[in-house]
């Protein structure tokens, strides 16, 4: 769930048959959130940050960007691919989080 007009990292663990992705065997990260799309990248800048010792990627997300998701319905689609260091590229099964309204709409 996130709200409107929060502003944190949020938190995504991905797996494959229950088990944390090896980060080594990975490149890219490409997570799409709404109309947002981020990446964490073995090389090179990331927007997206990833805590090795928890298996963790971290979308940072600001008071704007969660209040434009008021735009987008009740639900916004998450949607992630990885690309391997092989090359090859998988999607992750997309999903919907719930976006709860904010009473306030000012950026503070």
């Amino acid at each position: 769930m996130i709200k409107q007009g929060d502003q944190y990292a949020l938190g995504i663990r991905l797996t494959a048959e229950g088990e944390a992705l090896d980060i080594s065997a990975i490149a890219d990260v490409e997570i799409c959130l709404g109309t947002l799309v981020k990446h964490w990248r073995a090389e090179g800048a990331s927007e997206v940050q990833h805590d090795a010792e928890a298996s963790v990627f971290y979308f940072p997300l600001s008071q704007a960007e969660t209040f434009a998701f008021k735009k987008l319905g009740r639900k916004v689609p998450l949607d992630i691919r990885v690309k391997y260091t092989t090359g090859d590229v998988v999607g992750i099964r997309p999903q919907k989080i719930d976006v709860i309204e904010s009473i306030s709409k000012e950026v503070i």
